[in-house]
C-alpha cells in the first residue's frame, strides 16, 4: 500500500508529538552509532514539516557514512538547499540541543510511530470517504479496496513493531524443541497429516505458515487429491478446515466428496443407478462429514481481497487449522494495478495466500494449473506453473501430480503381468526443509481417490518403504 505525503494532506488536528519528534532527531546528533537502530524510521513518521527535513537529512548522512553532529548537520542542509525548509541554522541548532542524553531515543521513537500509524489510518478512512461518495465501484469493488489498504496498513503497523533480530539461543531453543517432539513423537506425524503416507514421512506432515501448491493439468485429480487432505484433516483428525472452491459449487463439491470417501462410483451417481448398499454406505459417511469440523466458501470470482478476511473472519470464529484452496490461478487480483497485468495479478494472489498462511500460522494448501508444455515432456517441471514464477518462489512445498495412466495405452484383456502399482506420481519437487523426490500412488478414477501404495507411513523395514 502507498501511503500519501504528509505534504499532500491537511496537517491541522493530527495526532503529534513535536517534543517526540526533536527528542529523537537530537538523540541521533549526540549519538550518531543510534542511527542505524532507527533506519526503518521513514521521514513521514516526523509530523513537522521542518523535523522531517532534519530526520532525511540524518537519514542519509549515515546512509553516506558521513560524520554527525550539529555543524555537519547544518551543512548538509544549507548544501542540499534544505536550511530554511529545516527552520534555518536556529531551528536545527533548537532540535540539535534539545535533550541533554541520548538514553530515552527508543520511547521517542515508539512515540513517533504511534502517532504516525494514527495519522494513515485517519488519511485512510478519509480516502475511503471519498471512494464512497464518488461511486465509481461497484459495493464489492469497494469494500475489496478497503479491505486490501486496511491489509496494508496493518501490515505497515506490524512491521513497525517487530524486530527481526534475535539471538541465536532463541532459535537454537527452538530448534531442540522441534527435534525432541519429533523424538517423542516418532512413529507419528509431527505435523497435520494429509493421509498420503509417504508425503507424511517424508515433510513430517502440514506445518503452520506453510503455503503449498497442488499442481497438475487439468483433469489429472488436483481437486480430488486437494479435498481428500481436507477430508483426512476435519474427518480423520477433527482439525477445523476451511476449503475455499472457486471453481465448483458447494453442492457438486460435496457429491464428489461423498463419494470418494464412501468409495461408491461417482457416475453410477450421477445417473441414479446404485445399489441400496451404496445408499447405507453413503448415509453412513454423510453422517461423518455432517458433524466434521469442514467449512466451504464456494465464491466464484474470488478475490485475494475477499479471501484474506474471509479466511481471517473464519480462523476467529472456528479455529481454522487448515485451508485449501481450488484453484489459484482462477481468483482475482483486489488492486487495480493487479487487474492490468495478468502476472502482477498471479503474484498478487500468491503472495496474500502465503502471508495468510504467516498471519494465522496454519498451512494453506492451493491448487493450480500447470501450463501445456508440461504435457509434451516426459515429466512435470516447476517452470511449468501457469502464469507466473512468483508461485514457486512463494511457496514453501511444491507437489506436481503426473498421471502415467493418462500416457500409457489401454491394455488387452489379461495382460496383466507387468501391470504396475501404481499409475500416478506426486511429485514432491520443492521443499524448504526437506527432501525432494517421487510418491507413488493409485488413482481409482470410479471414485476420483487417490490410494497409498505403502500400507504404512513409518517402518523400519526397508521393503516396506518406497525408495
Amino acid at each position: 500500500m502507498k501511503f500519501m505525503s504528509n505534504e499532500n494532506r491537511n496537517e491541522s488536528g493530527l495526532p503529534a508529538a513535536r517534543d517526540a519528534e526533536m527528542g529523537l532527531i537530537c538523540s541521533v546528533v549526540l549519538k550518531p552509532e543510534a542511527a542505524d537502530d532507527f533506519a526503518d524510521l521513514p521521514p513521514e513518521a516526523f509530523h513537522h514539516e521542518d523535523l522531517r527535513e532534519m530526520w532525511n537529512a540524518l537519514r542519509q548522512m549515515s546512509a553516506e557514512g558521513k560524520p554527525i553532529d550539529l555543524i555537519t548537520l547544518t551543512q548538509w542542509l544549507a548544501d542540499n538547499d534544505r536550511l530554511d525548509m529545516a527552520g534555518g541554522i536556529a531551528g536545527v541548532t533548537d532540535a540539535a540541543t534539545f535533550v541533554p542524553t541520548p538514553e530515552a531515543r527508543a520511547g521517542y521513537a515508539t512515540i513517533l510511530r504511534d502517532k504516525w500509524l494514527r495519522r494513515e489510518a485517519i488519511f485512510l478512512a478519509n480516502e475511503v470517504t471519498g471512494l464512497a461518495r464518488k461511486e465509481a465501484q461497484t459495493t464489492d469493488e469497494l469494500l475489496a479496496e478497503v479491505e486490501l489498504r486496511m491489509m496494508g496498513l496493518r501490515e505497515k503497523a506490524g512491521s513497525q513493531r517487530q524486530n527481526p533480530v534475535r539471538h541465536v539461543r532463541e532459535a537454537v531453543v527452538e530448534a531442540v524443541e522441534h527435534i525432541d517432539k519429533v523424538y517423542r513423537s516418532r512413529g507419528s506425524t509431527v505435523g497435520l497429516e494429509t493421509g498420503v503416507h509417504d508425503l507424511d514421512r517424508m515433510t513430517g506432515g502440514l506445518r503452520g505458515s506453510q503455503m503449498v501448491i497442488v499442481a497438475g493439468r487439468p483433469s489429472h485429480g488436483k481437486s480430488s487429491l486437494g479435498m481428500q487432505f481436507a477430508l483426512h484433516a476435519a474427518v480423520e483428525k477433527q482439525v477445523p478446515t476451511l476449503v475455499f472452491s472457486v471453481e465448483m459449487p458447494s453442492e457438486q463439491l460435496m457429491v464428489r466428496a461423498l463419494c470418494s470417501y464412501a468409495e461408491i462410483n461417482l457416475g453410477r451417481v450421477r445417473d441414479g443407478f446404485f445399489s441400496k448398499k451404496d445408499m447405507d454406505n453413503l448415509n453412513a459417511q454423510m453422517e461423518r462429514l455432517h458433524a466434521a469440523p469442514l467449512f466451504i466458501d464456494a465464491t466464484p470470482g474470488l478475490t485475494s481481497a475477499q479471501f484474506r478476511s474471509r479466511a481471517r473472519a473464519a480462523h476467529a470464529a472456528h479455529g481454522i487449522g487448515l485451508i485449501i484452496v481450488d484453484y489459484l490461478q482462477i481468483m482475482r487480483g483486489s488492486s487495480k494495478r493487479a487487474k492490468e497485468n495478468r502476472q502482477m495479478e498471479v503474484a498478487e494472489i500468491s503472495m496474500t495466500l502465503k502471508m495468510v498462511a504467516n498471519e494465522l500460522n496454519i498451512p494453506v494448501v492451493a491448487m493450480a494449473q500447470l501450463n501445456r508444455d508440461a504435457e509434451e515432456y516426459g515429466l512435470p517441471k516447476l517452470s511449468h506453473l501457469r502464469d507466473s514464477g512468483s508461485i514457486e518462489q512463494d511457496a514453501d512445498m511444491v507437489l506436481l501430480i503426473h498421471r502415467l495412466d493418462k500416457k500409457r495405452g489401454k491394455k488387452k484383456d489379461g495382460d496383466d503381468e507387468d501391470k504396475p502399482d501404481h499409475n500416478c506420481l506426486l511429485m514432491l519437487e520443492k521443499q524448504r526443509n526437506g527432501p525432494t523426490g517421487h510418491i507413488k500412488l493409485q488413482f481409482d478414477s470410479a471414485y476420483t481417490h487417490f490410494r497409498n501404495v505403502t500400507a504404512k507411513r513409518y517402518s523400519n523395514n526397508e521393503d516396506e518403504r518406497q525408495h
